[in-house]
């Protein structure tokens, strides 16, 4: 009879453990950002999360999204020199953007910003796919013309 109600008492903490671990997982795993590494299932996905890394200060991972020929280009000491001297321009929210349109060998994809300066930006991205995911080729930033600007045209 004892030995019965030790297997119960057994299952019942083995059962109870499980459940935790389980329970501790899914709440683990909906905090976890993803990593849109080899994920990445549009163009419009890697330029968010570029634009995510960037808000979050995380420039390796940000510069770690542009193509190989851009990176060639581009060495990460001078993306860094240029992200940190524009900092307010980079640290920005996203206002809206346009679908991605086809362009040569690729997609671009314009988004809206607001810097933590208070300023407007656009940012034009040019992806291209490249072994089965899509990296970021081409990024544009430029302060959007006011409507001041506007009515002078």
């Amino acid at each position: 009879f004892s030995t019965r109600r030790n297997f119960r008492r057994r299952l019942l903490l083995i059962f109870s453990l499980g459940l935790v671990a389980f329970a501790l997982t899914v709440w683990i795993l909906s905090r976890v950002e993803p990593s849109f590494g080899n994920f990445a299932s549009g163009p419009g996905d890697v330029a968010r999360a570029q634009l995510r890394a960037l808000g979050r200060g995380d420039l390796r991972a940000a510069y770690g999204m542009f193509s190989a020929r851009y990176r060639q280009q581009v060495s990460f000491d001078a993306w860094h020199e240029l992200v940190i001297r524009h900092w307010r321009m980079f640290h920005a929210e996203v206002l809206g953007g346009s679908e991605p349109a086809r362009s040569r060998g690729g997609m671009t994809l314009v988004v809206h910003l607001r810097g933590s300066d208070d300023k407007a930006y656009r940012a034009r991205f040019t992806l291209i796919q490249f072994q089965g995911r899509w990296w970021v080729d081409d990024l544009h930033w430029g302060e959007e013309p006011d409507e001041h600007d506007l009515l002078k045209t």
